[in-house]
């Protein structure tokens, strides 16, 4: 199995009150496979998301990507472990204005060691298939929403990750808008073999993979639609 998780156990203080976030969840993630994750706002998507990635910290439980567990690593270990092997995008595109837009889109490349012709080479395959080539030298006050998105899709699989997590990608856009960026990103997942875990609140946008499941009062179950 690809990504496991196990009886995963996350909690935070609210004044004195204790909020049990994840109250054991368990999860499977075979190669290649894409899972959604749906659940009313407040139910804890995003923590397990980032608990995943090794970017917060949880209670108890395991995340184990090819057998690795993810806890047993220092901070810089989880940062080369994403570079290396997963890609994120986020509701919000992070992008950074000072840059343009080849630029923003080669820098987990360049982090990753590669030289800047390699980097460039491949940012500039990415851009060309979601159709923004044109616009590579552009800054990202320059760009429509939906075009931002586009980049921030471009720099999470630069590095041709094994996973993806997506954390409402197309929240942020119109209706139009959201299906193009998530056609784009079904195609390049598919493309480039990666695993997708992707969170939404929207059942058009989780039926585009192939299992639906559902977090709710801390636990995961599979949805019945």
């Amino acid at each position: 199995m690809f990504l496991e998780v196990r009886d995963l156990r996350k909690s935070f203080l609210d004044g004195e009150k204790v909020l049990k976030v994840l109250r054991g969840v368990n999860l499977q993630l075979d190669y290649g496979e894409s899972i959604a994750i749906m659940g009313p706002s407040g139910s804890g998507k995003t923590t397990l998301l980032m608990s995943i990635a090794g970017i917060m910290e949880f209670d108890d439980g395991n995340v184990l990507l090819e057998g690795l567990d993810i806890s047993l690593l220092t901070f810089s270990q989880k940062a080369r472990l994403r570079l290396e092997k997963m890609g994120i995008v986020f509701q919000f595109h992070y992008l950074l204005n000072d840059l343009n837009v080849l630029d923003n889109v080669v820098l987990p490349k360049i982090a990753l060691g590669c030289s800047r012709r390699e980097a460039y080479n491949e940012a500039s395959y990415l851009l060309n298939a979601v159709g923004l080539y044109s616009k590579a030298h552009l800054f990202p006050s320059n760009l429509s929403g939906g075009e931002k998105q586009k980049v921030a899709l471009c720099r999470a699989l630069i590095n041709a990750p094994k996973l993806l997590l997506a954390d409402e990608p197309t929240g942020n856009l119109d209706k139009n808008n959201a299906r193009v960026v998530l056609d784009l990103m079904m195609r390049l997942v598919d493309e480039l073999k990666t695993s997708l875990l992707l969170v939404t609140h929207d059942r058009d946008v989780a039926r585009v993979c192939g299992k639906i499941l559902v977090l709710n009062d801390g636990m995961l179950r599979m949805s019945d639609v």
